[in-house]
């Protein structure tokens, strides 16, 4: 004995596109929610640097954070760069030496420091370090956008329900 006027399909249809729906409407939430906490775990950087921490809901409902920044994967798990054999890293030690050629190198206190002339007083000022490698550790465990978003998986699950029975 048959039902009248239901139709098993339609129903199957019908259940999925909700799910769907309900998936897409929790992730846009859960989302926003993740973008802020890691935006503010950054602290007091440029603007321009939060706002490249981003999410986006894909077609399929899956939530994918992004953060295009160039140092974002050295943040979340830390890097150990090595200069080529017989080569040296220089790091800076202000943003304006960034573009200054340094006119000589020596040794101080054990780091070999490049050296520039100062236009004015005529005399040399240390402008960077020459280094073997540099190592950067990862941000703490709290304030990795992998692990803000991690804390958020239980929150995004009761919303999908939410969603789902709310509608």
């Amino acid at each position: 004995m048959a039902l009248e006027g239901w139709d098993p399909l339609k129903y199957e249809k019908q259940v999925a596109r909700d799910l769907l729906n309900a998936n897409k409407r929790a992730a846009r939430k859960t989302g926003r929610e993740v973008v802020k906490r890691a935006r503010k775990a950054l602290g007091k950087v440029d603007p321009k640097r939060k706002k490249m921490i981003t999410s986006k809901v894909r077609k399929n409902g899956t939530l994918v954070h992004i953060d295009r920044a160039s140092d974002s994967r050295v943040r979340e798990y830390g890097m150990t760069a090595n200069a080529k054999p017989g080569g040296a890293i220089r790091v800076n030690f202000k943003k304006e030496y960034r573009d200054e050629d340094g006119d000589f190198a020596a040794k101080r206190g054990g780091s070999l420091l490049l050296f520039a002339e100062d236009p004015v007083t005529r005399e040399a000022k240390p402008i960077a370090v020459l280094k073997r490698s540099i190592r950067r550790k990862p941000a703490e465990r709290s304030k990795r956008l992998s692990d803000i978003a991690e804390k958020q998986f239980d929150e995004h699950r009761d919303r999908i329900h939410e969603e789902l029975t709310n509608g």
